[in-house]
């Protein structure tokens, strides 16, 4: 069974895009990588700023990873969310896997 991200929002934000995705709580470290490599690779290759932010409301844990385009760009949210989709199928089906 696999858990990708769940599209919580997209939001207009002073004249950036903002989208949310909701990132199992297994697969964070996976998304922000050793010493936050991977986190840095994503937004390196998508033009876009990754940052999680805990949420008090979030029972299970999951994590809102804001995602912004900073250059108003929707093609940058959607290449960050593909590649974040990625990792956390990949971890999903690891875990699956033991």
């Amino acid at each position: 069974m696999l858990f990708p991200p769940f599209e919580q929002d997209i939001e207009s934000d002073d004249g950036c895009l903002l989208k949310i995705l909701i990132v199992p709580k297994f697969a964070v470290g996976k998304v922000i990588g050793r010493g936050g490599k991977t986190i840095e690779e994503i937004a390196k290759a998508s033009g876009c700023k990754l940052e999680f932010r805990r949420m008090e409301t979030k029972d299970n844990g999951d994590i809102p990873l804001h995602m912004v385009s900073l250059y108003d760009n929707m093609n940058d949210l959607l290449k960050a969310e593909k590649m974040v989709n990625k990792i956390v199928s990949v971890t999903s089906q690891i875990i699956n896997i033991y």
